[in-house]
């Protein structure tokens, strides 16, 4: 029986072209989603709005009359320490620990073969 409409298929399941809507974003038999040109200009011209909106209002802000209170200063000034001091020790034991471990472990193979070359036990 024809009703003029396209017969009900799971999500994900591509039609006899290759492609099908699911959602308002376009798939293809591929796992990963291609949106389509009209959602992606949208979303371009949504997201320049909310830029610009976001850069007149910094432009046009005037001068705060409020008061930090000495444990919201207290408070503001510990959260900037510790994540000073977190973004410190992630450089260290990420950065410095694996160069200095190698540098290490160079020193001691070059000290093994210096060794090996004078003739002395090592």
């Amino acid at each position: 029986m024809a009703t003029g409409r396209e017969p009900w298929s799971p999500p994900g399941v591509v039609d006899r072209d290759g492609i099908s809507k699911t959602g308002g974003v376009m798939t293809t038999n591929r796992s990963t989603p291609v949106a389509s040109s009209a959602s992606m200009r949208s979303f371009e011209c949504i997201s320049a709005g909310v830029v610009a909106i976001v850069l007149v209002d910094l432009a046009l802000a005037g001068t705060a009359q409020a008061y930090v209170g000495p444990g919201a200063g207290l408070t503001a000034i510990g959260t900037v320490v510790a994540l000073l001091a977190a973004v410190s020790l992630a450089v260290v034991g990420f950065i410095w620990y694996p160069i200095r471990r190698l540098r290490r472990r160079r020193r001691s193979e070059d000290t093994e073969q210096v060794n090996a070359g004078a003739g002395k036990p090592s």
